[in-house]
């Protein structure tokens, strides 16, 4: 034997070895349903390779990942090698399911000519006619399968899938369970049947009815994803019927599961990021909304809606105001934008520091639809206070109150805030009489009160501010658990007004009762204090300083007074 001929021996020997050695692998991954893994070896295949077996498995694992053009290489190339009874199903079904329903079946009746009692080609002829509309002659093949062997349980479900076609899912039901009577092991036949539930349940108008066949179809579902925890489209079915059953919960880790097996799958990432946001849990959901917003072009507006909705619950404001902006130059006049989604865009905005931006969105809603911004108008209204924008506030406050399917019990307050707003400007006129309204149509808020005594002290009518903050201290003492800041307020204004009179008499009154009900507040003992050295009572003076610093060791002004009138 010459030199180079036991090379080429040698060769051809490794390359065998080799082949064999991938097709052991590949077989290996696809029965455990590893089909990304076996895909990153079968990107290694040569589609010139002379090796059927290998191309056969390279078109299975693309056919299942449902990259039909490089399937369709492969099975062609192994079908150019030889045309055996497995390479005319495989080649036959992908050019079908490519829809080149001519070639198919012309290649299909080629090899029943040579395979005449070949089931598996009759029955890829029959689904190829069901695939082209052709469900008599269909019909013909699954008749002349069942003439060679009646028991086998693919012609049942060939039959099924052509019941299912002509959307007669009750007889598809049928033959779906006569394939599982012959094997109840049949995964397609059972994730067939399992999908006639769902159309059946769809179709039907009685409630509970339609609920249980929905629960039949979750059943099947399960048999099938615990039979095989690596079928992909198992557990994408059985998310899919969750999700839209509003099952968000129990839908999440059958997508969840669909992602792990499928992570380009786009429509399972949709459904599984759409249950993650509808159960509060934006942080998972935001990865899988922004994948599919890239890849998706159908709802890509959708998808960064919901984004925008996520980062807003976050408290992610600038995100949000990226994410809204984003979404409204894409269509402003979308119907899937609600006025919440406005009013989030608005806080944003405010939250971002743009108040300027804000206001104009939320003006631009309440001058749109005042019936349906109650709760805006007294929100922002609130904000603008806080932030003694007052002439902002007041025009909230004012579309509020004039819109008149907004009246309720809240009222009083806006007329409150409203009537501080106006304190605040120095308006103290209209301040006092939307006070007194306020003051009027809420007896048990003593807060008017307190405010109407500034009101008045500011216009130098100290005898009815008096009044006032004495007002303001009876209704406290009477509704306290309302009113536990404006009886401090009350207290300390009317204090300070009879120790700017020098009324030391009053005040060590006002004072005393003060400290009787606050005693934890430092400021009723002090300006008791300061009442009685006021009236020269060095004695009582110097022991109402030390109580002060009882309750507060650093009050300064106490300590010095003390110290200055040589207390003990």
């Amino acid at each position: 034997m010459s030199f180079y001929r036991l090379i080429a021996i040698l060769f051809l020997a490794i390359s065998f070895n080799l082949h064999s050695q991938t097709v052991d692998e590949l077989k290996a991954l696809v029965s455990k349903g590893k089909y990304l893994e076996a895909e990153a070896l079968a990107k290694n295949i040569n589609n010139n390779s002379e090796n059927q077996n290998l191309l056969l498995i390279k078109g299975d694992i693309y056919f299942e990942l449902e990259n039909y053009d490089e399937a369709k290489k492969a099975y062609e190339k192994a079908f150019d090698l030889d045309e055996n009874e497995m390479a005319y199903v495989k080649y036959g079904k992908i050019l079908s399911v490519t829809k080149d329903y001519v070639k198919s079946e012309k290649l299909l009746k080629n090899g029943i000519d040579d395979f005449e009692e070949s089931i598996p080609i009759r029955l890829e002829l029959a689904s190829n006619y069901i695939r082209a509309g052709k469900l008599t002659d269909a019909e013909v093949q699954i008749k002349r399968a069942r003439d060679i062997n009646e028991d086998d349980p693919r012609i049942y479900i060939t039959e099924g899938d052509m019941y299912f076609d002509q959307r007669v899912y009750e007889l598809s039901k049928k033959s779906y369970e006569k394939a599982l009577a012959l094997d109840e092991n049949q995964k397609e036949a059972r994730s067939k049947l399992a999908t006639s539930y769902y159309w059946l349940a769809n179709r039907e108008a009685d409630q509970d009815l339609s609920n249980e066949l929905f629960t039949m179809s979750l059943k099947e579902w399960d048999r099938v994803t615990k039979q095989d925890t690596m079928d992909a489209s198992a557990f994408f079915n059985k998310g899919k019927i969750l999700f839209f059953a509003k099952q968000y919960k129990d839908a999440v880790p059958a997508l969840f599961r669909y992602y792990e097996l499928r992570p380009e799958g786009n429509l399972g990432r949709w459904y599984l990021g759409q249950s993650l946001y509808e159960l509060g849990l934006c942080d998972s959901a935001a990865p899988q909304l922004k994948y599919v917003s890239e890849n998706i072009d159908s709802v890509k507006f959708k998808a960064n809606l919901l984004m925008a909705r996520c980062y807003y619950d976050n408290k992610d404001y600038p995100s949000s105001k990226a994410a809204y902006e984003a979404i409204l130059a894409m269509d402003k006049d979308n119907p899937e934008i609600e006025e919440a989604d406005i009013r989030r865009y608005g806080t944003a905005e405010l939250f971002t520091g743009d108040t300027a931006a804000a206001l104009t969105i939320y003006k631009d809603l309440v001058n749109k639809n005042p019936d349906a911004s109650c709760n805006l108008m007294n929100m922002v209204g609130r904000l603008m206070f806080s932030a003694k924008k007052y002439d902002e506030a007041l025009f909230f406050f004012d579309k509020r109150l004039n819109t008149t399917v907004c009246n309720d019990s809240t009222d009083s307050k806006i007329i409150y805030y409203k009537g501080l707003s106006y304190l605040f400007m120095n308006q103290r006129d209209t301040a006092i009489v939307y006070l007194e309204k306020s003051a009027i149509m809420d007896s048990t808020d003593a807060g008017s009160y307190v405010y109407l005594g500034d009101a008045y002290a500011g216009k130098e009518e100290d005898k009815i501010a008096v009044e006032n903050f004495e007002k303001a201290i009876e209704i406290s003492l009477a509704y306290p658990e309302t009113n536990k800041n404006n009886i401090r307020s009350a207290y300390g204004k009317l204090s300070g007004l009879y120790y700017k009179a020098k009324e030391w008499k009053k005040l060590a009154n006002v004072a005393k009762s003060w400290a009787e009900e606050q005693p934890e507040i430092e400021y009723g003992y002090l300006y008791t204090a300061i009442a009685y050295q006021g009236m020269g009572d060095v004695k009582n003076a110097c022991i109402w300083y030390s109580k002060v610093l009882k309750v507060n060791p650093n009050n300064k002004a106490a300590a010095q007074n003390k110290s200055a009138l040589g207390c003990d």
